[in-house]
């Protein structure tokens, strides 16, 4: 991610610090959705649940 962040920056020719602002929403929601799926394990095996 860190390359691709970098190569983005220079193409579009932006500091790579508010390129990294502009994504700390989009990340941390990203963060928070593995972290619910993974530690509650009722939400990973909702459909499971619900087509047997």
């Amino acid at each position: 991610m860190g390359v691709n962040l970098f190569a983005a920056a220079q193409v579009a020719e932006i500091p790579l610090q508010r390129l990294f602002k502009s994504l700390i929403i989009p990340v941390s929601t990203v963060i928070a959705a593995l972290l619910v799926i993974t530690d509650v394990p009722q939400v990973s095996l909702f459909l499971r649940d619900i087509l047997n």
